[in-house]
């Protein structure tokens, strides 16, 4: 099964800061905590927690994942769009969460 998941909430961008390494507000890291509560809580076991390689995307994966017990992959299909989510999953042989950002 893939478990899907936007980023959480992210600081603006600025002229000074690059849309890639806009971080998580605290809204947003309270969002990815309770994104990792409610899939444990949905009975997710994941093998693996691929992530975008934008911060926002890194740091929102990073919290599930801790919660589920995996490690995160930076993939960077996920950070261009145009990807296949079952083909990027499919070498895990099992259930995985894709964290990224809205197609």
């Amino acid at each position: 099964m893939l478990w899907l998941l936007r980023h959480g909430d992210a600081a603006p961008a600025t002229g000074s800061m690059a849309d890639a390494e806009r971080p998580l507000t605290e809204q947003g890291r309270a969002q990815a905590r309770a994104a990792g509560v409610a899939l444990a809580r949905l009975g997710a076991r994941p093998v693996a927690c691929l992530a975008s390689p934008r911060v926002r995307a890194r740091d929102t994966a990073a919290l599930p994942a801790a919660a589920l017990g995996v490690e995160v992959t930076v993939v960077e299909a996920l950070g261009r769009g145009g990807f296949d989510a079952a083909a990027l999953a499919a070498p895990y042989g099992g259930d995985v969460v894709l964290v990224g950002h809205e197609p």
